[in-house]
Protein backbone atom coordinates (compact mmCIF):
# COMPACT_ATOMS: atom_id res chain seq x y z
CA UNK A 1 0.00 0.00 0.00
CA UNK A 2 2.95 2.25 0.73
CA UNK A 3 4.44 2.06 -2.87
CA UNK A 4 0.62 2.93 -4.17
CA UNK A 5 0.06 -0.74 -6.18
CA UNK A 6 -3.90 -0.87 -6.59
CA UNK A 7 -5.81 -2.95 -6.55
CA UNK A 8 -5.16 -5.34 -3.27
CA UNK A 9 -6.92 -8.08 -2.66
CA UNK A 10 -6.72 -9.89 0.66
CA UNK A 11 -7.66 -13.19 -0.07
CA UNK A 12 -7.68 -14.57 3.40
CA UNK A 13 -10.36 -16.30 6.08
CA UNK A 14 -11.40 -13.68 7.86
CA UNK A 15 -14.74 -14.56 9.67
CA UNK A 16 -14.56 -12.24 12.17
CA UNK A 17 -14.59 -8.22 11.71
CA UNK A 18 -11.58 -7.99 13.93
CA UNK A 19 -9.36 -10.23 11.52
CA UNK A 20 -9.81 -7.67 9.06
CA UNK A 21 -8.79 -4.75 11.07
CA UNK A 22 -5.39 -4.74 10.70
CA UNK A 23 -5.77 -4.32 6.34
CA UNK A 24 -8.24 -1.75 6.97
CA UNK A 25 -6.24 0.38 9.20
CA UNK A 26 -3.80 -0.09 6.28
CA UNK A 27 -6.04 0.90 4.10
CA UNK A 28 -7.37 4.10 6.10
CA UNK A 29 -3.54 5.54 6.73
CA UNK A 30 -2.60 4.26 3.19
CA UNK A 31 -6.16 6.38 1.53
CA UNK A 32 -7.34 2.97 0.12
CA UNK A 33 -10.77 2.86 -0.63
CA UNK A 34 -12.25 -0.78 0.76
CA UNK A 35 -15.14 -2.91 -0.53
CA UNK A 36 -15.97 -6.25 1.15
CA UNK A 37 -16.96 -8.90 -0.84
CA UNK A 38 -18.27 -12.90 -0.51
CA UNK A 39 -18.24 -14.99 -2.84
CA UNK A 40 -21.37 -15.01 -5.12
CA UNK A 41 -22.16 -19.13 -4.85
CA UNK A 42 -25.11 -20.50 -3.72
CA UNK A 43 -22.90 -23.04 -1.78
CA UNK A 44 -20.62 -20.28 0.17
CA UNK A 45 -22.11 -21.44 3.42
CA UNK A 46 -23.10 -25.22 2.79
CA UNK A 47 -20.42 -26.80 4.99
CA UNK A 48 -20.74 -30.07 3.57
CA UNK A 49 -20.01 -28.57 -0.07
CA UNK A 50 -17.19 -26.01 1.86
CA UNK A 51 -15.53 -29.32 3.57
CA UNK A 52 -15.50 -31.31 0.01
CA UNK A 53 -14.33 -28.18 -2.07
CA UNK A 54 -11.45 -26.62 0.88
CA UNK A 55 -7.88 -27.90 -0.70
CA UNK A 56 -6.51 -27.27 3.00
CA UNK A 57 -7.12 -30.34 4.47
CA UNK A 58 -9.64 -28.38 6.84
CA UNK A 59 -12.00 -30.50 8.94
CA UNK A 60 -15.99 -30.07 8.41
CA UNK A 61 -16.07 -29.61 12.08
CA UNK A 62 -13.52 -26.62 12.13
CA UNK A 63 -15.67 -25.52 9.04
CA UNK A 64 -18.97 -26.04 10.78
CA UNK A 65 -16.95 -23.76 13.97
CA UNK A 66 -16.04 -21.00 11.77
CA UNK A 67 -19.41 -20.76 9.95
CA UNK A 68 -20.94 -20.62 12.98
CA UNK A 69 -19.19 -17.72 14.43
CA UNK A 70 -18.71 -15.93 10.98
CA UNK A 71 -19.95 -12.14 10.99
CA UNK A 72 -22.33 -11.00 8.74
CA UNK A 73 -22.48 -7.71 7.31
CA UNK A 74 -19.28 -6.05 8.21
CA UNK A 75 -18.97 -2.31 7.13
CA UNK A 76 -15.46 -0.17 7.48
CA UNK A 77 -16.76 1.49 10.57
CA UNK A 78 -17.49 -1.84 12.21
CA UNK A 79 -14.44 -3.15 11.32
CA UNK A 80 -11.88 -0.21 12.38
CA UNK A 81 -14.11 -0.43 15.55
CA UNK A 82 -13.74 -4.04 15.94
CA UNK A 83 -11.57 -5.58 19.11
CA UNK A 84 -10.71 -9.03 20.05
CA UNK A 85 -12.14 -11.01 22.10
CA UNK A 86 -10.63 -12.87 24.99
Amino acid sequence: MTRGKTPIIIDNTNILAWHMKPYAVMALENAYQVIFLEPDTHWKFNVKELTRRNSHGVPREKIQRMKDVYEHNVTFRSVLHAEKQS
